[in-house]
């Protein structure tokens, strides 16, 4: 059986104000700049678990 996929109107596209909101909040709750959550990602060394979540938002919508 071959799966259907058809356009839903109940979901809208995340704006630039979206993304931004996001990673502000993301940053505010590991209590980080950007310059700080970027530096621990490019080592790999996250200094909490709030850090490393921060990331996983921050590192999936920044530019």
């Amino acid at each position: 059986m071959t799966a259907v996929h058809e356009p839903c109107d109940l979901l809208e596209a995340a704006t630039d104000e979206d993304r931004d909101a996001a990673i502000a909040d993301a940053l505010a709750n590991a209590g980080l700049t950007l310059d700080e959550l970027t530096a621990q990602a490019r080592t790999g060394s996250f200094d909490s678990f709030k850090a490393r979540l921060a990331w996983v938002v921050v590192g999936g919508v920044h530019r």
